[in-house]
């Protein structure tokens, strides 16, 4: 299962978080995970976000959150990404990739060792959180020099997050070579299951998020799954 997500909020919203934790919770408790890991590169590891990764965790039911790389790495320092150690975890996790700079962000997640490591968890079932630039980071979209590139490309559409008041540019750039855009406001949760074998679907929590599918039209992405 694929979670994206312009921010954080929806976990602790009073009334969202109930839904969208229960939702992603059962699918935690079915596949048995009990470790979360964090990757928090796109925002510099700064350790309040790795608190708050940590809080989404707990709150889907894990017992650790485990976060990969630290503040002493540097934003620029890729010399250094040789050195981390990827935990050790037995079976799938809960991963959870920050949201922040997608062009630092994806230093360490494009680095061979941990490229490998997420690939291994997608197959053997773990549940991707990408925030902000890590939900961009799971698909494709712009990096920080509006430049158009593929990223891990586990979700079949480009991904544009908290545009709205803007009017959704980084859509109108991926759009040009008639490439559909997932447009995500801020308070929505989209998921996608990778997994499904015939015709994947997106399902929302609020019904706000939209799939740009170019001069096919826009494609309001239904709300369901999410129990409210």
């Amino acid at each position: 299962m694929i979670v994206l997500c312009a921010d954080s909020s929806p976990f602790f919203h009073p009334r969202l978080a109930q839904p969208v934790n229960r939702m992603i919770g059962a699918a935690i408790k079915s596949r048995k995970i009990s470790s979360a890991v964090y990757f928090g590169g796109a925002n510099g590891y700064l350790p309040e976000y790795a608190e708050l990764a940590g809080a989404i965790a707990g709150g889907l039911g894990t017992n650790e959150c485990l976060s990969v790389g630290s503040a002493s790495l540097g934003r620029n320092d890729c010399n250094a990404l040789a050195e981390l150690q990827l935990p050790a975890v037995s079976g799938p996790a809960l991963i959870i990739l920050a949201g922040g700079s997608v062009t630092e962000g994806w230093k360490i997640l494009s680095e061979a060792t941990v490229k490998n490591w997420l690939e291994t968890q997608l197959r053997i079932g773990a549940i991707f959180i990408g925030v902000s630039a890590g939900a961009i980071h799971l698909a494709a979209g712009l990096d920080d020099n509006g430049d158009a590139l593929q990223y891990l490309g586990w979700v079949p559409a480009n991904i544009a997050v908290h545009e709205e008041s803007l009017g959704w540019p980084s859509s109108a750039i991926l759009g040009q070579n008639n490439g559909q855009v997932l447009e995500i406001p801020m308070g929505e949760v989209v998921t996608f299951d990778p997994g499904e074998s015939e015709r994947p679907t997106f399902q929302s929590l609020a019904g706000k998020a939209v799939l740009n599918r170019g001069g096919k039209g826009r494609m309001p992405i239904p709300a369901g799954g999410f129990s409210q």
